[in-house]
């Protein structure tokens, strides 16, 4: 599914999720892999952005709410959204670094 006039999708993140993201980024920072980190968002946003329905793999369908929810993969980042079968918008549900990462 591509938005229906070609234009990009709508993203929606709650301020919980940036909260937790910027707090990820401040580990990221401490840990030295600053750049690799914004890297992996930015990828991640343009992503999200252009063809969030072929991005990261499908893990189920809340179906009366026409949402898929999809998992991907931008190492370090892991992110979990929902794309809405029917509209181009986007939900981010959460931002998890990937496991050993952090160490």
């Amino acid at each position: 599914m591509s938005a229906p006039d070609g234009s990009h999708f709508r993203v929606a993140v709650s301020q919980h999720v940036l909260q937790n993201l910027k707090n990820l980024h401040l580990r990221a920072k401490q840990k030295g892999w600053d750049a690799n980190f914004l890297t992996a968002l930015k990828r991640i946003d343009r992503s999200l952005r252009e063809h969030p329905d072929q991005f990261g793999e499908p893990q189920y369908a809340l179906r009366h709410l026409n949402l898929e929810v999809r998992l991907a993969v931008q190492s370090p980042l892991v992110v979990v959204f929902a794309v809405h079968t029917q509209k181009p918008i986007v939900v981010v549900r959460q931002f998890l670094l990937l496991p050993g990462s952090a160490d």
